[in-house]
């Protein structure tokens, strides 16, 4: 579901709640878009995780946390990655 269709259901809910975006190698460009539809933070993952979400090279992390500093939004630095989930 699009961050602005879920947005429209903020309006319906008894919770208050904020919706993250999320930073990725292929999604830079869309960045901007998403903190204009009302993004409230971003999340981006460090290492390569379960359920196929790769991690952006640190580079493009680089250039995507630039994007984001300009808006003055925070972003989560998920710190899992599937070795160290793996583990037990």
């Amino acid at each position: 579901m699009e961050l602005v269709a879920k947005r429209a259901l903020a309006a319906t809910s008894s919770v208050d709640f904020g919706l993250y975006g999320f930073t990725a190698e292929d999604n830079l460009d869309a960045l901007e878009g998403l903190i204009a539809a009302g993004a409230t933070a971003f999340k981006c993952f460090i290492g390569n995780t379960f359920g196929d979400l790769p991690a952006p090279s640190t580079g493009a992390m680089l250039e995507g946390f630039q994007i984001i500093a300009r808006s003055g939004l925070r972003i989560s630095l998920l710190a899992e990655e599937a070795t160290t989930m793996a583990r037990r």
